[in-house]
Parts: C-alpha cells; sequence; structure tokens
C-alpha cells in the first residue's frame, strides 16, 4: 500500500497527477500506520496529510486549492465512502469539491487479517512485558478482538491494569472485553 501512495506523490511531483489523493480505511485499518511507514522509508517525499473526519467542508475546499496552487500532495485521510463524508454538511458543501474527491486518486485499506493482528498482539504482548502466550492463545484472542490495529495496544493495557488474581483464561478474557469498551483515548489517557 505504500507503493501505491508514493506512486501517485511522485507522479504529482511529476507534474503528471493530481495533488489530491484519498486515503480510505475504517478505524484501525492502518492508515496512519501507513502514511508513517511512507515517512520514514521515504522522507524526501513532501506531503500533507488532513484528517477528513475533522474538518469542514469548507476548510477542504481550501486545503485542496491551497496545495493545489503549491503543487504539493494533500492526502485526505478518513473513514468510510468519499461520495459520503460530507453528506450530513449538504448546505456547504460546494460543488467543485465533490468533483475534485471524486477526480481523485483513492487508496483503500479494509480491516487487517487475522494473521496481522496476530503479529501486532504479539508485538504489543512482547512490548508490555507480558508473558507472550502460545501461537494458538495468541490467535485465539486476536480473533476475540475488534478488526483494527489499536485493538493489541488497547488489549495490553488492559492487561497492564488487571487484578492478577484473576486466572489467566478469565484474565484474557477479561482484557478483551475492555478492548472492546474502552475507547483508545480512554486508555491512553490513563
Amino acid at each position: 500500500m505504500a507503493a501505491a501512495l508514493l506512486r501517485h506523490i511522485k507522479a504529482m511531483e511529476r507534474g503528471t497527477g493530481l495533488t489530491t489523493l484519498l486515503l480510505v480505511g475504517p478505524h484501525g485499518a492502518g492508515k496512519t500506520r501507513l502514511l508513517t511507514e511512507l515517512l520514514l522509508s521515504e522522507p524526501q517525499v513532501d506531503f500533507e496529510v488532513l484528517d477528513i473526519d475533522q474538518t469542514s467542508p469548507l476548510e477542504t475546499f481550501a486545503e485542496i486549492n491551497r496545495s493545489a496552487a503549491a503543487r504539493r500532495c494533500l492526502i485526505l485521510e478518513g473513514r468510510g465512502q468519499p461520495s459520503r463524508w460530507f453528506d450530513q454538511h449538504r448546505q456547504e458543501v460546494p460543488p467543485d469539491l465533490r468533483s475534485r474527491l471524486a477526480a481523485a486518486p483513492v487508496v483503500r485499506l479494509s480491516a487487517p487479517p487475522l494473521k496481522a493482528l496476530v503479529s501486532v498482539l504479539k508485538a504489543e504482548v512482547a512490548l508490555h512485558g507480558q508473558r507472550v502466550p502460545s501461537g494458538k492463545e495468541l490467535e485465539e484472542v486476536a480473533y476475540t478482538l475488534p478488526p483494527d490495529f489499536g485493538a493489541p495496544r488497547r488489549f495490553c493495557q488492559a492487561l497492564d491494569r488487571a487484578e492478577k488474581g484473576l486466572n489467566r483464561r478469565d484474565l484474557l478474557r477479561w482484557a478483551a472485553e475492555s478492548a472492546h469498551v474502552r475507547p483508545a483515548e480512554q486508555i491512553e489517557g490513563n
């Protein structure tokens, strides 16, 4: 996926591509992780990221125009279908914004597969100093977690906070339930 993003950015730098690129995927699909990977592997690449879920239509349109004037790549990162990003703002969406979104290249990410979650969970468990469960136990835990790359960290943070009096199976179940219920912002704030 990083290669697809890089290909679009390079085309824009050569003057053959559009300056706006859409990065779409559900919560936890790895959009931020992908952008971080791109920055680390290609530090000379110049791009800006705008979280579409946190930006109004008029601000988005203004940023697209600024980026186009500067010939700087703008990556609009968001969840869901781009055609529905501004449905709740019907009155204030410029028609030109919809046409620019429709013309922009799209890189789509889906929810991570179980194998990827198991790998991330294994790394998180080790980073948190927990005993690394067997492969089968890791897979069982990963299967119960939400399909997002943030769930293994939330799971391990729940394990860190857990009562140590629980037996191992109950402890893992409790931590998995906590990873489902508690948003990442609340856990990271603790």
